[in-house]
């Protein structure tokens, strides 16, 4: 039925609001997925420089990188989530509790 889709009045001025919040859920949902995949991802390479640093001293290697990805277009275009939306989720972890210890390597 249309008005279900639309959003449009329906017997006693009842309004179906199923399909708008489905849209908005989508929505947000999309958001998360891409601000958390860019956080995990710029996590994963600071980690692996960590690792590989220590792995160099070690095995006394010097071309061995790690590979990033450039997400600036994606900035630049505003397609990605700002990150003002998630600073509530992202006071609760420090920079210092994330890093490791070359003995621990």
């Amino acid at each position: 039925m249309p008005v279900f889709y639309f959003g449009l009045p329906f017997g006693d001025g009842h309004v179906s609001e199923e399909f708008p919040d489905m849209v908005e859920a989508l929505y947000r949902v999309t958001d998360d997925v891409i601000f958390f995949t860019d956080l995990l991802i710029s996590d994963l390479i600071a980690h692996g420089e960590r690792v590989l640093a220590s792995y160099k001293k070690v095995a006394k290697l010097k071309s061995e990188k790690i590979s990033k990805i450039d997400m600036s277009p994606a900035y630049d275009q505003g397609l990605m989530p700002d990150r003002a939306q998630y600073e509530d989720w992202l006071i609760g972890f420090r920079d210092d509790a994330q890093k490791i210890v070359a003995a621990d390597v």
